[in-house]
């Protein structure tokens, strides 16, 4: 008989804590049931632009893109060399964003692509 590995054995350990094996500090609850208990943020609507946006003030640089985080990774957001050097006001919720100029008019309106690193100006 092989004797399964140590990394195996960890995550066998690691899977029977989290998924089977009831806490007395979570109310005798796995940590898993605890987690999925917990409210999370989240549009409430998929697709809808929702109040909550997370906003920020920042400049375009000088290839004309700004950037943005979005599921842990960054994202360029081309604008337009046009746009270089000028202050922006960036409005995020989920995959949402809305870029407006100082005088607050618009001037891009997308769904950040998780795929693409680059969101160009499509």
């Amino acid at each position: 008989m092989v004797k399964p590995s140590r990394h195996r054995r960890d995550w066998a350990y690691i899977e029977n804590d989290n998924n089977a094996r009831p806490h007395r500090a979570l109310g005798r609850h796995t940590p898993r049931e605890a987690y999925e208990a917990r409210i999370k943020a989240r549009p409430s609507k998929p697709g809808v632009f929702v109040e909550g946006y997370r906003i920020r003030h920042d400049r375009v640089d000088a290839t004309g893109k700004v950037t943005v985080r979005y599921l842990g990774r960054l994202f360029h957001l081309g604008i337009g060399r046009a746009y270089k050097g000028r202050r922006v006001v960036v409005m995020v919720a989920g995959p949402q964003v809305r870029i407006l100029d100082e005088e607050h008019q618009l001037i891009r309106e997308l769904t950040i692509d998780p795929t693409k690193k680059y969101q160009g100006q499509g």
